[in-house]
């Protein structure tokens, strides 16, 4: 008798809302096999799964670290904590035809070319694609460049989404063979810099992040990235992939402190919870 069954629990952990840790460890490596009739057999393994879910508890509560995290520059100090829930109002005001676009496609690639399409017609900052359908852009120091896919990286394409104007910042989606990432093109200078996701720039614009959630296909990034903005440059100085939840939507509560709802699956009922993430960055002292 070889019972064997996958433990993923879903707790807090020393700066995280949530940290999830895999077992999969063959019962009788644990407990002996139980011989038992059938209808103990079920009692007992739901008394088991309590009994290791309080003991995995117990034991990650114990451990005070915060995986997946990366400092990339050392005059900033960045702690995650959780936090009670919040209100995250959407960015967009007209999130109501840009979600009806969106349920028509179920091709990300196809949503994607469908948006651009529907902004572009909207308001056109200086974006075109030529005869191999790439996309061109009217930089504003009068230089034209393109944006032509790196096969390499697997990129098969690049989408318009949004025009940061307070900035000069132009948003495009990437798409991968599988997945995607984000582009941010200065509309000064053409200087590109890729993202793992949706930026949300802090009120004084000094910094911006970029999050993803991709816990279940994980064919794209997932996590946080945070930059600091200076001279129109945009310096990452943070990173953080909690590898089994993730970021889902964001709000910049002042100039160093956002509020983040993530998502995480709990794999014994194969539903998604929503917890709060505090992140605040400091500077340190010289």
């Amino acid at each position: 008798m070889n019972y064997k069954f996958s433990y993923l629990y879903y707790v807090s952990v020393s700066g995280t809302r949530t940290v999830l840790v895999g077992f999969n460890i063959p019962l009788r490596f644990i407990f002996k096999p139980s011989y038992s009739p059938h209808d103990r057999k079920h009692k007992r393994y739901g008394a088991f799964r309590r009994t290791m879910k309080t003991l995995t508890t117990i034991l990650l509560l114990s451990v005070n670290v915060c995986w997946g995290q990366k400092t990339l520059d050392k005059r900033f100090y960045v702690s995650v904590s959780p936090t009670d829930s919040i209100n995250i109002s959407t960015p967009y005001k007209d999130k109501v035809k840009r979600d009806s676009i969106a349920d028509k496609y179920s091709n990300w690639g196809q949503r994607a070319r469908a948006l651009e399409k529907y902004l572009l017609d909207i308001e056109n900052p200086g974006i075109t694609r030529d005869k191999n359908d790439l996309i061109e852009i009217k930089l504003l120091n009068g230089q034209t460049i393109k944006l032509i896919p790196d096969p390499s990286s697997d990129e098969t394409d690049f989408s318009f989404e949004n025009y940061f104007k307070q900035l000069k910042l132009l948003l495009f989606r990437v798409q991968w063979g599988e997945g995607n990432n984000y582009a941010i093109i200065d509309f000064t200078n053409g200087k590109k810099t890729y993202l793992i996701g949706q930026p949300f720039f802090s009120p004084d614009k000094k910094f911006m992040i970029a999050i993803n959630c991709d816990i279940e296909a994980q064919y794209s990034y997932n996590g946080f990235e945070l930059f600091e903005i200076v001279n129109r440059d945009l310096n990452k100085i943070w990173t953080y992939d909690p590898k089994i939840w993730g970021p889902v939507d964001l709000k910049w509560v002042d100039n160093s402190t956002m509020t983040s709802k993530n998502h995480a699956m709990d794999t014994l009922d194969g539903k998604i919870r929503s917890t709060y993430t505090k992140i605040k960055v400091k500077r340190n002292a010289p």
